[in-house]
């Protein structure tokens, strides 16, 4: 018997902004807090409502994602 493999495709980084904005109107759609934006890091500066929040720095177009509800919890997506 042969195994099958899959991998799944790597994205660019057009790819993962777009699926992180459709992550944050799902978010907004279920009830939750949106995504949220700003000028610069939310790391120290940013409380997250939720444990998956995003954020996305639009100086650099850069994303983060809370793990936790504190303002230390965010790392890049």
């Amino acid at each position: 018997m042969n195994a099958v493999s899959f991998t799944a495709p790597r994205l660019d980084d057009t790819q993962q902004r777009l699926l992180f904005k459709i992550a944050g109107y799902l978010y907004n759609g279920l009830g939750f807090a949106s995504a949220l934006s700003g000028n610069g890091s939310p790391l120290n500066v940013v409380t997250p409502s939720f444990a998956g929040q995003l954020y996305e720095d639009k100086q650099t177009g850069t994303w983060y994602r809370s793990t936790g509800v504190l303002s230390s919890t965010w790392v890049l997506a």
